[in-house]
């Protein structure tokens, strides 16, 4: 059983009472913490590690591989991923980049973004984007920036994919898209929501 935030704190208090505080020897109570990674407006796709080494990501798309190695003629499949804290609770959210037969397509691979719920995670968004090149190594090609800017409790970020330029604002329990448009003056003139673009 994993333990949340909370439940780990109120255990090391616990064993801090118990045993005497020079008892406990180390407790690794410390959140993921944004600004220590210097996340914020960093382009997101330089951070990016391999899902297929993370053993929640595997675990969390393990019944997509499973259809992949089923149905899918080409059985390979690529993830690469980012840890950041999308709601400052100290828990490591993650967005996700998948490559496959089953999630690539024209518009690109599949972008997702899956809440962390301590034992679990959630996603609050998934659309395909033109992130990465169609090389071995998901070379970035756009940008993915986290901003210090908050809606309902969660960080936007900024998507810059196939020459776009997009904002994601967490609204309602879920983050909604939109493709930005400039005027002369560098003020953003439109705002045209996802599924119109998408």
């Amino acid at each position: 059983m994993r333990l949340n935030r909370q439940q780990t704190v109120f255990l090391a208090a616990c064993l801090c009472g118990l045993l005497g505080a020079d008892s406990l020897v180390y407790a690794n109570l410390s959140p993921y913490n944004n600004s220590k990674y210097n996340l914020y407006g960093a382009n997101l796709l330089e951070y990016m590690k391999d899902g297929m080494e993370d053993t929640s990501i595997t675990e969390y798309y393990a019944s997509d591989m499973e259809q992949i190695q089923t149905i899918m003629e080409n059985k390979s499949v690529r993830i690469r991923y980012c840890d950041c804290d999308l709601n400052d609770d100290g828990l490591p959210d993650k967005i996700v980049i998948l490559r496959s037969s089953f999630h690539t397509g024209s518009r690109g691979d599949w972008f997702e973004i899956l809440l962390n719920k301590g034992e679990t995670y959630i996603p609050v968004f998934g659309a395909a984007f033109g992130l990465c090149m169609q090389d071995e190594s998901m070379t970035p090609a756009g940008e993915v920036s986290l901003l210090e800017s908050v809606h309902e409790g969660f960080h936007d970020i900024r998507v810059c994919p196939n020459g776009n330029e997009g904002l994601l604002t967490y609204i309602n329990g879920t983050y909604d898209y939109e493709v930005l448009q400039y005027d002369a003056y560098g003020t953003v003139s439109h705002r045209i929501p996802q599924y119109l673009v998408l």
